[in-house]
């Protein structure tokens, strides 16, 4: 009597990598590379940069200063920053004189454009979360009424933020995220760049010293380790939706519609593609590049989107996938993109040159 054959299938575990630790050398160079051109931007913005930051510390100063922000709220929403963010350790009266500083374009600092922005992620991520609830909820109600925008005035509408969760949400830019990625350290200590380049790029740039941006405490995220060895670009945790929420509250504050980045680039390069657009668009890049908290190949989708380029429906990135898996961005393509884009917005005599 013949045995019947049982089928046996083998699953085996994600290995996940710190990926500092299990990147190749090249992979060490395009990550010390997008960090000093990141960095070279925040230090050093061209004029129409510096103007855009203006205009929106301007905008949040006054909503900090407007019931019922003046209050205790402004010190809520301040919180991480100064908790283990750019901040960390002082008090509530550094964060307003940071603010202060950028609206009137005086004694500006490269920690004070990464506070600015970071602010605008916390402001655009709570505006998009659906759960909060106590001091976030009045603050969320607050920015409603605070930020309408257009020729209606139109509040920020529920219907709006599910749209901009559905089109530019991190699942949206990253349908393979989970599991690509998995938490290996909650509480590491403060880092700075993308795989922690940021010291040699201020070497490189010849940062005087007291005048580096700040190193900043966040979990270390372990990579799926088949990922790590399939992409030349450096990868610091996944694709990520924090372009959508900053440019969503610079939108916001600056009262340009958030929906416009979804219409068709054809029917309005002027209004995509303006000088204005572009620098928040690549100052937020640069950001979260210069801090390490996410890589050029984590934020090319989310940052170009807000510019109407569509890559997953312009061939550059498949349907179903990510950056991760592009064969034009992810062995150094994501990395060349932005080194160009932050040099175009940098002070034209402060670009960095690798011959010096």
């Amino acid at each position: 009597m013949k045995r019947k054959k049982t089928k046996i299938k083998i699953t085996l575990a994600q290995v996940y990598k710190d990926p500092k630790d299990n990147s190749r050398q090249n992979t060490k160079k395009l990550a010390e590379s997008q960090t000093i051109h990141a960095r070279n931007l925040i230090y050093n913005p061209n004029e129409i940069v510096k103007g855009e930051l203006k205009k929106v510390a301007q905008r949040i100063k006054t909503f900090l200063s407007t019931p019922p922000m003046n209050d205790d709220l402004g010190q809520v929403i301040a919180s991480r920053i100064l908790s283990g963010g750019i901040l960390a350790g002082k008090p509530y009266e550094e964060f307003t004189k940071t603010i202060d500083r950028l609206a009137n374009d005086s004694g500006v600092t490269a920690n004070d454009r990464e506070v600015l922005i970071a602010l605008l992620g916390d402001f655009g991520a709570l505006a998009m979360d659906e759960r909060v609830t106590g001091k976030q909820s009045e603050i969320k109600v607050a920015l409603s009424n605070f930020c309408k925008y257009g020729s209606n005035n139109d509040p920020i509408g529920n219907d709006v933020l599910k749209e901009i969760r559905i089109i530019r949400g991190s699942l949206a830019l990253g349908p393979t995220k989970v599991g690509g990625r998995s938490v290996i350290e909650k509480n590491p200590g403060p880092r700075s760049g993308i795989l922690n380049t940021g010291e040699i790029a201020n070497r490189k740039l010849r940062v005087p010293p007291g005048n580096e941006i700040s190193p900043t405490k966040w979990p270390l995220m372990g990579i799926d380790e088949k990922r790590l060895k399939s992409t030349l670009e450096p990868w610091v945790g996944h694709m990520s939706g924090s372009p959508t929420e900053i440019l969503f509250a610079w939108d916001l504050f600056i009262r340009e519609n958030p929906l416009i980045s979804y219409a068709s680039l054809e029917a309005m390069p002027s209004i995509l593609h303006a000088p204005e657009r572009r620098a928040r668009a690549f100052i937020t890049a640069a950001f979260l590049i210069s801090m390490g908290y996410h890589s050029a190949l984590e934020v090319v989708e989310g940052t170009f989107a807000y510019l109407g380029d569509d890559l997953r429906h312009g061939g550059i990135i498949e349907l179903d996938s990510d950056a991760g898996y592009s064969e034009k961005l992810k062995d150094g393509g994501a990395t060349e993109i932005f080194e160009l884009v932050f040099k175009e917005f940098t002070d034209p005599s402060k670009i960095y040159n690798e011959t010096k």
